[in-house]
């Protein structure tokens, strides 16, 4: 796997299709459930310009600082752990504020390889 695209909103999605097209590869996306987006809408991207989907639920349905922290580290275990991300060159992030953001993008960084 080379390219791995961090979404989060629907516009995350609709991004990176357009900019995943333009490379003339595909991509395999992970997608922080932290907004409503449409199934048939991110099917509909995942099949023309993606390998494969990875969910990770968002800390919006956490109560609290502590089961948002929580779920946060739930989540970048659950990373650690894909066999889809070992080998990971190039990384698409919109938003790199997030620990799951964080965690692929010293992934990569430790790879040598390349963000956008």
């Amino acid at each position: 796997m080379s390219l791995v695209v961090v979404c989060q909103t629907p516009l995350h999605f609709l991004l990176a299709a357009i900019l995943v097209r333009e490379k003339s590869c595909k991509a395999f996306f992970v997608f922080i459930e932290e907004s409503d987006v449409d199934e048939y809408f991110v099917k509909g991207v995942i099949d023309n310009v993606g390998e494969g989907l990875f969910r990770l639920p968002g800390s919006s349905l956490a109560s609290g600082k502590l089961g948002r922290f929580i779920q946060k580290v739930r989540n970048i275990r659950a990373l650690k752990a894909c066999p889809a991300l070992q080998g990971v060159t190039e990384l698409l992030v919109f938003n790199d504020t997030t620990p799951e953001s964080q965690y692929l993008i010293d992934v990569v960084y430790k790879a040598h390889g390349s963000v956008f």
